[in-house]
């Protein structure tokens, strides 16, 4: 999960680098209205962590589907030879990538809707 803001001068989205996964753990790390400097423009700006915005990290989906490939190709050479190929090789990995994928739409989510 990655947590931005909106750049009052050059209206793009910078990263704040915190693995906070919430508002209130934001706060308390940072306080409820901190200073945060723009990666696009090096412009400072005084944020409230209301202002502050989650969205899914694209790097943790990709991790999920080497992981899913990997539990694949892993069920697959365990179950071979018993001829369970398809439904427990493809079927238990598939199972378990939409669980964390809901999981983290629901983190974003979650931080989306509370507010401090």
């Amino acid at each position: 999960m990655k947590i931005k803001y909106l750049c009052k001068n050059c209206k793009k989205y910078p990263i704040i680098k915190t693995n906070a996964i919430s508002r209130y753990e934001l706060s308390d790390k940072k306080s409820e209205t901190f200073m945060a400097q723009c990666s696009f423009c090096i412009s400072d700006q005084k944020l409230h962590v209301n202002q502050t915005i989650a969205e899914s990290n694209n790097m943790g989906l990709m991790m999920y589907i080497l992981g899913t490939i990997a539990l694949i190709a892993l069920m697959t050479s365990i179950f071979w030879n018993k001829g369970y190929i398809s439904t427990i090789s493809f079927g238990l990995p598939l199972f378990v990538l939409s669980i964390l994928m809901g999981q983290s739409k629901t983190k974003v989510n979650t931080y989306n809707k509370h507010r401090v």
